[in-house]
């Protein structure tokens, strides 16, 4: 292409209105709270992408099973109660005998029961 038929496709697509999805949602819009401002990415690299932009009129509720805030609260209540009963209530939970496993283990160091702690946290949330 020559040089004028590059400047006339380029401001022709540029020409075009940048459409914003609609949102069906009714919820408020706070300043800093509910929408995140873009950033000045002039003297950046341009490598990767603002992945921390938020928008509250982007988001949907969704239904369970959806994509969406519902799902995401739903499975976040149920794992958190899951870790409640099963690990930190004392009554129903293994907190205690897993301290006390760990305590065995350490010889009675509170130091090295720490240490353990250290290790075993990032293995077990890294998905080893």
């Amino acid at each position: 292409k020559s040089s004028r038929d590059r400047a006339s496709s380029s401001s022709s697509s540029s020409a075009l209105p940048a459409v914003e999805p609609q949102s069906t949602n009714k919820l408020p819009e706070i300043p800093f709270v509910t929408k995140t401002l873009p950033s000045d990415r002039s003297n950046d690299l341009m490598i990767g992408e603002d992945a921390g932009t938020f928008d509250i009129q982007n988001e949907e509720w969704g239904k369970l099973g959806e994509e969406g805030w519902f799902t995401f609260s739903a499975a976040v209540g149920t794992i958190m109660t899951a870790v409640i009963v099963l690990w930190v209530y004392h009554p129903t939970g293994y907190s205690d005998d897993f301290l006390a496993f760990l305590e065995n283990i350490a010889g009675g160091n509170p130091h090295f029961v720490t240490l353990l702690f250290g290790i075993l946290f990032p293995i077990v949330h890294s998905g080893l």
